[in-house]
């Protein structure tokens, strides 16, 4: 069952609402086997959301030409329920982005995708998304340890609690990026994974990820010369804390 995802602009209880692209790059958005869901982090803990294909199969069809069996109000109050779980501040959190996401095999079949932002000053707001399908019923959320993920523009609280969850040990500091030590000069530290063929420099930013670096352990402990050319630039490394196994999205990807 191949699924896609189309940003409408909707109108709800909430007043005239753009759908955007999206909104926190930390986010991941995974499909497989019929099923959709996302990976995002609250407390620097990594969480799955996932809706399944039997529960968007014998949710009901709709067509443009009707009301959604379910309204944007509904769902955005079933989303909440699960925020709340989650987060001990929900009164803080709005609703910021409701898509609309279609089944292309089974084109009458629709479901919600929720999501809530915080704002937080002078950064980039923190957001969680959540899935409801046309019958009101929320996805399923849990705490996902299995793939743990580091990406530019994450919490670099965030990211400190990943590298807790993989074992990352720090083993020294980064070179400075922006010359002298002055108030636009980035401090980094570079970091090792226990039981990974990984050793990764992280800069921080006004509280987010701005730059990443990674090397494989045969590259890092060569001579520095060979160590500053083998460094690769990166956008986000995923961690498979089973297989002890790590991919990265370069930024030629």
């Amino acid at each position: 069952m191949k699924l896609t995802h189309y940003a409408l602009i909707l109108f709800s209880a909430f007043g005239a609402h753009q759908v955007k692209a999206q909104t926190n790059p930390g986010q991941m958005r995974l499909s497989w086997g019929g099923s959709t869901g996302h990976l995002f982090t609250v407390n620097a803990m990594p969480y799955q959301t996932q809706i399944s294909r039997e529960a968007i199969a014998s949710s009901p069809d709709w067509q443009f030409e009707n009301s959604p069996p379910v309204d944007f109000a509904t769902a955005a109050k079933t989303a909440r329920r699960q925020l709340k779980e989650l987060v001990e501040d929900e009164a803080s959190w709005q609703v910021d982005e409701i898509s609309l996401c279609r089944v292309t095999s089974a084109p009458e079949k629709w479901y919600y995708r929720i999501t809530f932002a915080k704002p937080v000053q002078g950064q980039a707001p923190k957001t969680i998304p959540f899935l409801v399908d046309f019958s009101g019923n929320s996805g399923k959320v849990w705490i996902e340890k299995s793939l743990v993920t580091i990406w530019m523009n994450m919490s670099y609280d965030d990211a400190l609690g990943a590298i807790r969850l993989c074992d990352g040990v720090q083993i020294g500091p980064a070179p400075v990026i922006g010359g002298p030590a002055t108030d636009q000069a980035l401090s980094g530290v570079i970091w090792s994974f226990d039981g990974y063929d990984a050793i990764i420099a992280l800069w921080a930013d006004k509280g987010r990820v701005s730059r990443m670096t990674y090397w494989t352990r045969k590259d890092f402990e060569s001579s520095e010369t060979t160590r500053a050319a083998a460094g690769q630039s990166i956008r986000g490394v995923k961690f498979f804390t089973t297989e002890k196994k790590v991919s990265i999205n370069t930024n030629k990807q």
